[in-house]
């Protein structure tokens, strides 16, 4: 420690230094909850993080056709159904995952679980109309989802009781999942960031999805869109929201040889289905294209949740472009 020249350093004696930093340490407990034992060094977004992914599952009421089933998974000290939370950071952020069209959480371990051992607690559900095709349907699931996670943080015997941070909260969906989380952070205040992988967009459905790019353009929280170069499910969609987006930072990450149904896990396949159009063939693997994506919504999130400004580079910076260089993302966009 440096001291002005003309002020000599007295050392305090040590049982005063003691108890002044137990006396501060007591304070900033109660005003802020507890401080964790160890600094927390961040994982890189390349590699997995250090959590053990604790699950449980609940049914709960959207105030819509019925009730839905979801899954919520924390960091734990081990992996496995209803393990004790792990509480290094405290408390951790929220991020609410709407699934894609006819599938549920069960289709997206590969990033559900990638972000939970980074320090999110996730919940993702299964809709109550698997059948459905309206975006709105998941905007008021994730809006529902959250208010139920922000309970969960008070309720006794939840496996994730104090350790929610109610004021870090990203919506996050994959395909019409994807669209409903940009209404959604579009509509509710309490989300702070929104990731989209492969967002949905119907052009025979105009006057629905005119009012979803209405809503779009409103959004006001650091947005990241992903995207397959081969998506022929939802072609353009990706950077047709972007281009909706205004007033916050913004991201276009578009995966080379990427396609529409590897954003779900590799049980995913893609079916003729009537009014539909059929997916293209991937030019990569699951497990790369996963991969990408995950590096990318992980840096986000680490960035604009958590604060953790060092993974800039993942964003838009030096590794960014050198994937864009490479050819591992086909597209990249960014706008301050």
């Amino acid at each position: 420690m440096t001291h002005p020249p003309d002020r000599p350093h007295r050392r305090r004696p040590r049982r005063t230094v003691g108890l002044l930093l137990s006396a501060i340490l007591a304070a900033l407990s109660l005003l802020f909850g507890a401080i964790p034992a160890n600094a927390v060094t961040p994982v890189p977004p390349t590699q997995p993080g250090t959590y053990k992914v604790g699950t449980y599952e609940f049914l709960y009421w959207t105030g819509g056709p019925g009730f839905q089933n979801a899954r919520v998974s924390y960091p734990a000290t081990s992996d496995g159904w209803l393990k004790p939370a792990d509480k290094t950071e405290g408390k951790y952020p929220i991020v609410v995952l709407a699934p894609a069209s006819w599938v549920g959480f069960d289709y997206f371990d590969w990033a559900i679980g990638y972000l939970t051992s980074h320090g999110y607690i996730v919940l993702s559900y299964y809709p109550p109309n698997l059948l459905s095709t309206d975006p709105y349907m998941h905007t008021k699931n994730i809006k529902a989802g959250i208010t139920r996670l922000i309970s969960e943080n008070g309720a006794w015997g939840s496996p994730v009781k104090g350790i929610v941070d109610t004021g870090r909260i990203a919506a996050a969906g994959v395909s019409l999942g994807g669209a409903g989380a940009l209404t959604a952070a579009a509509q509710d205040s309490r989300i702070d960031a929104v990731v989209a992988m492969t967002p949905g967009y119907d052009p025979a459905d105009p006057d629905l999805y005119n009012r979803v790019e209405a809503d779009v353009r409103n959004i006001r929280v650091p947005t990241l869109i992903e995207s397959g170069q081969n998506d022929c499910i939802s072609p353009g969609a990706g950077k047709r929201y972007y281009n909706d987006v205004s007033g916050t930072y913004k991201q276009y990450v578009e995966i080379g040889g990427a396609n529409h149904v590897q954003f779900l896990d590799d049980q995913g396949v893609s079916v003729p289905i009537p009014g539909v159009p059929e997916d293209c063939d991937p030019g990569v693997s699951y497990d790369s294209q996963h991969y990408t994506g995950n590096v990318y919504a992980t840096a986000f999130l680490e960035y604009f949740l958590k604060g953790r400004t060092q993974f800039g580079t993942y964003l838009n910076g030096a590794y960014a472009q050198a994937d864009r260089a490479s050819g591992v993302l086909s597209d990249l966009l960014f706008q301050p």
